[in-house]
Parts: structure tokens; C-alpha cells; sequence
């Protein structure tokens, strides 16, 4: 009998070691996963913040080359009219013949200089406060839009008040995506409309191209193909807004929710 009791007592002791050990691994293995999740969100919190400085980088790269090709294509051209104004105006000071009606154009064609410059400065840089600069942005850049034509509408709640880093990666967010749209669409109208309220802004894009699946667009990102789609999704992460694609026989629509930073995702 007291055999048997030993026996049981060790019994006991074996299961309650095994269940003691048990117990410690499964809290060393939940303590692993939790420091292997912990070190996976680091990691790919520096990758998305990697990624959103390549995109203001890779950004203010094609900024200053749409600058560069706004100097050239539009600044440059009537910088040379003005040149060959001034040397006819010159001889024509020698000769005599120099009159009013010539110094009037030249001050016409400096005063189109300057504003295609103020322009283009505008268009790499706008100057954003509140949501009606975004707005006055959005439109000063649409008017320079060649590829199609821009259908914009809005609907914006007045005395809106948005940080200006929302507005400032929702303006390049905009200009990511119709830059992409001009340059892999055959359409002639893009439809955009532009809704603000207390819950964050909402950018609406239409138009009759084939547009691009979700699926395809988060391979281009992870792929680091090209420089548009990487700059949207880094942007949208940063904002912590939602991207939506829809397409269909109809046309494709984009939608981009960006939400107060003091209110709720629309």
C-alpha cells in the first residue's frame, strides 16, 4: 500500500512538472510571437516611413523637373521674344522710330513673363493655409493639364480646418495620380470631385480608362515600379488614409479618404 502511494505521489509530481513545463513554454513561445510581432511592426514602420521619404524625395525630383520643363517650354520662349524686341526696339531708338505703341508691348510681353513664371512657381510649391488653397491649387494645376481635360467639382464644407501637412500630401497625392492617369490612359475628360467636411477630405476620380486593380497596384508598390505609385501609397500610409479601385466596362473610379487627424475616416 505504501508502494502504491509513493508511486501515486510521484505520478502526481511527474504530470504537475509536465504541466508546469507546459505552462512555461507556451509563455515563452506567446512571449516570442509577441517579440517577433513587435520587431515585424518596427520593421515595417521603417520601411513605410523609408518609403515616404523616397516619395517626397522622388516628388520633389519631378517637381522640379515639370519647373524646368515649365522654364523651358513656356518662360524661355518669350525670354527670347523679349530679347529680340529689345535689339529691334534698339535700332529703331537709333533710327527714330521708336514710339509709344512699342513700349507698350514690351511691357505686355514682361508682364506674361512674369506670370508664367508666378505659375510655374505656384504649381511647385503652392502656398496651403486652409482647404479653399488646396482647392485654388488644384485648379491652378488643372488648367496646365494638356493629356485631357479636368471636370472638377466641389463640395466643401466652409471654415474647414485641415493640418497643413494633409493638405499639402493630399495636393501631391492629386497630382500623383492624374500624372499616372495622363500617362498610362487614353481618355479625354477626367472627372474629379473634391469633398471636405469635419471628417476629413475625399477625393473622387473618374474617368473611361481601364483603370488598375488593387491587387496590382499593391504588387507595383512592393515591386518599386516606377515612382507615382510608391509616392501615392506612402503618402496614403502617412495620412493613414484608404485608397480605393474600382473598375468595370464603364470606366474606372479612385477614391482617396483622408481623415481629420481630430475626426474619423470617411
Amino acid at each position: 500500500m505504501e508502494v502504491e502511494i509513493v508511486f501515486f505521489v510521484i505520478g502526481i509530481s511527474i504530470v504537475v512538472l509536465v504541466l508546469i513545463l507546459t505552462i512555461v513554454l507556451i509563455a515563452m513561445n506567446s512571449h516570442r510571437r509577441n517579440v517577433t510581432r513587435e520587431q515585424a511592426f518596427k520593421i515595417e514602420k521603417k520601411n513605410l516611413e523609408m518609403q515616404f521619404l523616397e516619395a517626397q524625395i522622388f516628388t520633389l525630383e519631378d517637381e522640379r523637373q515639370r519647373m524646368a520643363n515649365s522654364f523651358h517650354d513656356d518662360v524661355n520662349p518669350l525670354l527670347a521674344a523679349l530679347k529680340n524686341q529689345i535689339k529691334l526696339c534698339s535700332i529703331e531708338f537709333k533710327n527714330g522710330q521708336f514710339d509709344e505703341d512699342k513700349s507698350f508691348q514690351m511691357n505686355n510681353l514682361i508682364d506674361n513673363i512674369i506670370e508664367h513664371q508666378n505659375a510655374s512657381i505656384k504649381n511647385l510649391a503652392p502656398k496651403m493655409n486652409n482647404v479653399e488653397d488646396l482647392e485654388l491649387a488644384l485648379i491652378s494645376y488643372f488648367s496646365i493639364v494638356s493629356e485631357f481635360v479636368v471636370d472638377y467639382s466641389s463640395d466643401v464644407q466652409p471654415e474647414l480646418h485641415i493640418d497643413q501637412d494633409t493638405l499639402k500630401n493630399a495636393y501631391s497625392i492629386v497630382l500623383e495620380l492624374v500624372h499616372n492617369i495622363a500617362k498610362y490612359e487614353k481618355i479625354d475628360v477626367l472627372h474629379l470631385l473634391f469633398q471636405a467636411d469635419n471628417f476629413g477630405l475625399k477625393l473622387v476620380l473618374k474617368h473611361k480608362g481601364k483603370g488598375i486593380k488593387k491587387d496590382d497596384f499593391i504588387k507595383s508598390v512592393k515591386l518599386k515600379e516606377g515612382r507615382g505609385l510608391p509616392s501615392i501609397y506612402a503618402r496614403i500610409t502617412h495620412l493613414n488614409a484608404k485608397l480605393d479601385l474600382l473598375s468595370n466596362e464603364d470606366g474606372a473610379l479612385i477614391i482617396v479618404s483622408i481623415p481629420n487627424k481630430n475626426g474619423k475616416r470617411n
